[in-house]
């Protein structure tokens, strides 16, 4: 993932990709941003936009807490 540390964001629940209709972040003025996100090797979103197809990633199952 690459930040721009100097970049102001207004989190706006409307331009999160979420299927939720609720961020508690709603209204939070951030600094700092993701500018670009790679995963294996792929560009996943750059300059805000969405470049990954849906379904790409799978789920990772909880493991059970184990104590030490």
């Amino acid at each position: 993932m690459l930040i721009d540390p100097q970049r102001r964001f207004r989190v706006e629940s409307a331009a999160m990709e979420s299927r939720s209709d609720f961020d508690p972040y709603d209204g939070y003025e951030a600094i700092g941003w993701p500018t670009t996100v790679i995963a294996a090797g792929e560009v996943i979103v750059e300059g805000g936009q969405v470049l990954s197809h849906p379904g790409r990633g799978r789920l990772l199952r909880r493991s059970r807490y184990q104590p030490l």
